[in-house]
């Protein structure tokens, strides 16, 4: 019945002192707090109580965070709790909100998972649930492991609508891997409905190559619903500079949305300079 306020503050204090003997105190705590009603109100300041403050999600992250620092494989339980917490009844900031506590629980119990984290990175990425593939994406072993690297490819095209970005998973895989997923993702059809983070990433790759063999995938970028990943496209395909990327550039001149047509006339003004400087001094070098 501690008003909220009071809770957080002896959550914060406890963070400085936790140590595994504080599990099984925390996973009560997860256990009253994870479960509605107690996620599914969120009164106006106008409607607390002062005597007991709503449940905040806020609560919940307080107590997902001393289960990590815990460091006890103890935890996995506890945090499991927070894994299933159901806010299909959510919606909006609220869902937003929980989303990111699991995402937390998530990534706090493949660090204390110890013996188990294998196992629980199998799990994860075995899942249909973007947060907990996501969390297993940011795992070591994910680029490490042979295996678990492949299965890590196969889950991120599995889920990649559901994903908010990517974290560091693109920049550590090799090279030719990491051009081998942004092409896959791009290649989807599902890509007009990626997130603008995960679309962004994956043009960026693309374009990084300078490569005018990978047109045809960054043309295919430009049919994101979102005008930001378009002048991402635009501008990519103008990193190629190649006179392939013209076609594609000329029917982004006929986009809706100006930035991106001001990207596409600056792309293919930077290609056309090219074309002409490279024919000007292969002339004179001869």
């Amino acid at each position: 019945r501690l008003h909220e306020d009071v809770a957080q503050q002896l959550l914060r204090r406890l963070a400085d002192v936790v140590t595994p003997e504080h599990v099984g105190a925390l996973d009560a705590f997860v256990a009253q707090w994870s479960t509605p009603p107690a996620i599914l109100h969120h009164p106006s300041e106008e409607e607390k109580d002062p005597r007991a403050g709503p449940a905040s999600h806020l609560l919940l992250d307080f107590a997902v965070d001393m289960l990590h620092r815990t460091g006890s494989p103890d935890a996995l339980p506890a945090l499991r709790r927070v894994l299933a917490t159901d806010s299909a009844a959510l919606s909006g900031e609220a869902a937003k909100a929980i989303g990111s506590v699991v995402a937390h629980a998530a990534a706090a119990a493949i660090a204390v998972a110890g013996p188990a984290r294998r196992d629980l990175l199998v799990e994860f990425l075995g899942s249909d649930r973007a947060v907990l593939v996501r969390a297993a994406l940011d795992a070591r072993e994910s680029t490490e492991d042979p295996e678990l690297a492949a299965q890590a490819r196969e889950a991120l095209l599995r889920v990649v609508a559901g994903l908010n970005d990517l974290g560091t998973y693109l920049e550590r895989l090799a090279p030719e891997d990491r051009l081998a997923v942004a092409t896959a993702v791009v290649e989807d059809e599902r890509f007009p409905r990626v997130s603008v983070s995960v679309a962004v990433a994956v043009l960026t790759v693309l374009g990084d190559r300078k490569d005018s063999e990978l047109v045809a995938t960054l043309a295919a970028g430009a049919r994101h619903r979102n005008w930001s990943v378009r002048h991402v496209a635009a501008e990519q395909l103008g990193r190629t500079y190649s006179k392939v990327a013209a076609p594609a550039l000329l029917e982004l001149l006929k986009d809706d949305d100006g930035s991106v047509r001001q990207t596409a006339q600056r792309s293919l003004e930077a290609i056309a300079n090219y074309v002409d400087s490279r024919a000007k001094w292969e002339e004179r070098l001869k």
